[in-house]
């Protein structure tokens, strides 16, 4: 196979660029998902539902939340301790081959890296904001692509919408205007109104989180391998992030319930999302 263009343009066969990009991954490995932006969606105002009684539950029975049912579907893909490369293989990232196809597929095409200008600040000057949504709607173009022409597997497609929704997510946090950044979203995402799109944006912060924490735990690197070995749409994870604390709490909990040696987690495979992100926007997203 044919790899279009390496990271950081490697030398070497593809076993030594595998080794060079988790080394790469590695050091990138921090707390640092998305910041949440100043102009970040809010809930619903307060309003006032008129009761009816007909609505109430038989009593000493509860359904469970659509969150929780979807989360539960997804825990139940989790691999064990000891499951993890019979995952890969059924996921079908168990070759070299496969493994560097995802990340062409993921990087997507070779574009120019921003070098920041400001000076004294966190956000980006005008023209910055500028190369850096087009980096973006490049990246939302190939997404679009891939969904459409389904060239790979589905958990690399879901994958790549997660990162794609982080990207927007940063985008926001450096200014960019609310109503932009739902043009792009439309683009490969969902072409739904602001406010549904801002739930899919908490999701992809979720996802952040909840792989930090993990990796935390002692999943390490392994955090983020389980949201594309195993991971879902958006839009559920959208809903993810709407349960609140508790349905964080429940998801946690149910990972470590499973049970993970932290001596195998250095066996990985180099999906960490800032990584991504920042190989696609260069030096804007810091």
């Amino acid at each position: 196979m044919t790899i279009r263009t390496r990271i950081d343009n490697f030398q070497g066969s593809d076993s030594e660029y595998i080794i060079y990009l988790e080394r790469k991954v590695t050091q990138l490995t921090r707390p640092h998902s998305p910041p949440s932006s100043p102009q970040a969606d809010v809930g619903d105002k307060l309003r006032f539902v008129p009761f009816e009684p007909g609505t109430l539950a038989t009593c000493g029975k509860t359904t469970p939340n659509r969150w929780q049912n979807e989360m539960d579907k997804m825990l139940g893909s989790f691999p064990g301790d000891g499951d993890w490369s019979s995952k890969r293989e059924s996921t079908g990232l168990s070759t070299e081959s496969k493994l560097l196809l995802a990340f062409d597929i993921i990087t997507g095409i070779s574009m120019p890296s921003v070098k920041p200008t400001t000076v004294g600040s966190n956000l980006l000057a005008p023209a910055e904001l500028d190369t850096a949504f087009r980096l973006v709607g490049g990246y939302a173009k190939s997404v679009a692509a891939m969904n459409t022409e389904k060239v790979f597997t589905t958990q690399i497609v879901n994958f790549c919408n997660v990162i794609f929704v982080s990207q927007c997510c940063v985008l926001l946090h450096q200014g960019v205007e609310a109503s932009r950044v739902d043009d792009l979203m439309k683009i490969c995402i969902s072409k739904s109104d602001p406010k549904n799109l801002g739930v899919l944006r908490r999701g992809a912060i979720w996802v952040n989180r909840m792989i930090r924490v993990l990796a935390g735990d002692g999943l390490g690197q392994r955090a983020s391998e389980a949201f594309v070995l195993c991971g879902e749409t958006v839009a559920q994870y959208g809903r993810f992030a709407d349960a609140g604390e508790n349905g964080f709490s429940y998801f946690r909990k149910s990972v470590q319930a499973r049970g993970f040696n932290e001596s195998n987690a250095h066996t990985f495979l180099p999906f960490w999302i800032p990584f991504f992100i920042k190989t696609i926007l260069g030096d804007v997203y810091r």
